[in-house]
């Protein structure tokens, strides 16, 4: 009996997780596993875009919550941030104000120029490195709990729901963030993100055989203020795109749980244990919810198994034996 089979008769509805993307606030989702976890919750299966891909595939190869928390407080905090860099934090405010402006208005130069040589910003080396480290060359056949990375096939916008072949090159592909990493060939497809499509992939949850589908939401609040320049505009209105789509898929989740970790930048990654501790709370206020959600569909998985059998049913079967 497979992983799938043994879930079905476990006693309890299938209960997948959809975890979704947001750079560093994505890493709240460590959280979110932790109470599952410490709450003996089953999670059945889990589906994952770009963050939520990296974090949902290490924990499936994993299989332990320890060992999953040890990788990215290893891992995570060695991405360099550009606030990091020189002594910037420990200028005073005027100086401070006057670097950002001139950093902003350069950052933006060094963007459009690379945008029209290149096709991303950063190559793949330093986390297919990670990936690579972490989980080798194994498969998804390698794998302790039923999982599946979401990407985007850049040529024809298709949602990409990866479940076979080498898992540390179906996450590189489910994280690749269009322009700022690169591309993934992959089968035949060239894929990036998946947040393009699902920025918490539910849907593929569903595919998967969620009877109940728990999501996790960590994009951050729009804010229409400030828009100083075409290129801001820009990005905000991809922004509420986004939001839009991202609303519509959430409304197929059984339960969602977002932290509140929109004063965290995406790129911050040093923010991990505050990220954790973020989906660790946001998780405990809706465990009522989620338990909620089980205990109402556990007897109806029941009754559709061990149903007693309907006036014509019986008649049909007795047929069947006297044949």
């Amino acid at each position: 009996m497979d992983n799938n089979q043994r879930k079905n008769v476990s006693g309890h509805p299938r209960v997948g997780l959809a975890l979704g993307g947001g750079g560093a606030r994505g890493l709240a989702q460590i959280g979110v596993l932790k109470v599952f976890v410490n709450e003996n919750i089953p999670i059945d299966l889990i589906a994952g875009a770009s963050m939520g891909s990296i974090l949902g595939g290490i924990y499936a190869f994993l299989g332990d919550m320890g060992d999953l928390e040890d990788v990215c407080m290893e891992y995570f905090p060695q991405i360099p941030e550009l606030e990091g860099m020189g002594n910037f934090r420990k200028m005073p405010r005027t100086q401070k104000a006057t670097f950002s402006r001139v950093f902003h208005f350069l950052k933006e130069l060094y963007i459009l120029r690379i945008g029209t040589t290149r096709t991303s910003l950063v190559d793949n080396k330093l986390i297919k490195g990670m990936l690579d480290e972490v989980l080798g060359n194994h498969t998804f056949d390698d794998l302790k709990i039923p999982f599946a990375a979401v990407a985007t096939d850049l040529r024809n916008g298709e949602e990409v729901i990866i479940r076979e072949g080498e898992l540390a090159m179906a996450l590189l592909a489910s994280s690749a963030i269009p322009g700022i990493f690169e591309p993934v060939e992959l089968d035949g497809r060239l894929l990036v993100d998946g947040n393009v499509t699902s920025q918490v992939p539910v849907e593929a949850a569903k595919r998967m055989g969620a009877d109940l589908v728990f999501a996790v939401n960590v994009e951050a609040s729009l804010k229409g203020g400030n828009l100083r320049n075409g290129i801001e505009i820009l990005f905000h209105v991809d922004d509420l795109r986004a939001a839009e789509l991202n609303q519509i898929k959430l409304a197929q989740a059984d339960v969602v749980i977002t932290p509140k970790i929109g004063h965290i930048n995406w790129a911050n990654f040093s923010k991990i244990e505050e990220c954790i501790h973020c989906g660790e709370k946001a998780t405990e206020s809706m465990l009522p919810e989620i338990r909620k959600k089980i205990a109402e569909l556990t007897p109806k998985f029941w009754k559709r198994i061990f149903r007693p059998f309907s006036r014509k049913e019986r008649r049909e079967r007795g047929s069947v034996a006297d044949n």
